[in-house]
């Protein structure tokens, strides 16, 4: 619980107070009653929650992540898709087998940016980078005959460094680097990536295990 500073330097002086007899004894416990109750009101008077489900637009009530990007959005991950909330609305994002440019799972795990402003989401089945400017999410997945794919397709958790690096915990695959090789971060036809992970041939690029 939070004490007062108030109430802390009441504390410090409690034996001067005991000597001083009952009456001041039982007037220093009221004033350190007086002073929490006051700041708990104050505290209580600053925090205000506002509830947001289904009723207002978001894709499920069950929230996996969540994520405040640089333009000051709030990202949602959710077992039905990603949401971003400007404040007022939501807006959908879902697999659709149709489009080649949605997410690639609705079950979200882990959401961060990259250096470029892109938005890097982790899912159940697949890695994906959000491309804010376009609205297109590209899509990386393992390919065994790729040593420089993604390890696995099962995304726990990705994470930017202080040094704009992206690392992303793969289920069964490890500890994966991503790395832009060539292209301009905002154009998904050229830009292109590689994923270090570990490699049981070795290599000056493989994480040691």
């Amino acid at each position: 619980n939070f004490i007062p500073t108030d109430m802390c330097r009441k504390l410090t002086d409690l034996k001067k107070i005991q000597a001083k007899g009952h009456v001041s004894l039982v007037c220093f416990f009221v004033s350190c009653i007086c002073s929490f109750n006051s700041v708990a009101l104050a505290q209580d008077a600053s925090v205000r929650f506002i509830k947001l489900s289904t009723e207002q637009g978001l894709s499920q009530s069950s929230i996996t992540c969540i994520f405040q990007d640089n333009e000051r959005f709030m990202w949602f991950g959710t077992y039905r898709g990603l949401n971003r909330f400007d404040g007022y609305n939501f807006i959908e994002n879902r697999f659709n087998q149709s489009d080649l440019y949605s997410v690639s799972d609705n079950h979200i795990r882990s959401i961060c940016q990259d250096p470029a402003g892109g938005l890097i989401v982790g899912t159940m089945n697949g890695l994906n980078r959000y491309l804010t400017n376009t609205g297109k999410f590209v899509r990386f997945f393992h390919d065994p005959d790729d040593p420089n794919s993604l390890s696995n397709n099962t995304i726990y958790r990705v994470i930017t460094d202080r040094d704009g690096d992206i690392w992303i915990c793969t289920g069964g695959g490890g500890l994966d680097k991503m790395e832009r090789l060539s292209g301009d971060y905002d154009d998904e036809r050229k830009a292109r990536f590689r994923f270090i992970h570990h490699v049981p041939d070795g290599g000056k690029n493989s994480i040691s295990s």
